[in-house]
């Protein structure tokens, strides 16, 4: 799976737990993220822009 799904990777890893936290955290954050709405945000090391 690893060698099939990060042959194309950018960055050649998945994404961590702590990456998506981390991104989660900003989202719901009430002032550095209050602007954001309806945006796609992906946490993929690079994947969506290959």
């Amino acid at each position: 799976m690893r060698k099939v799904f990060l042959a194309e990777q950018p960055n050649r890893r998945f994404a961590t737990i702590e990456e998506v936290a981390g991104t989660v955290a900003f989202l719901c954050s009430r002032s550095a993220a209050a602007s954001i709405t309806g945006i796609a945000l992906p946490v993929d090391g690079g994947w969506t822009a290959h």
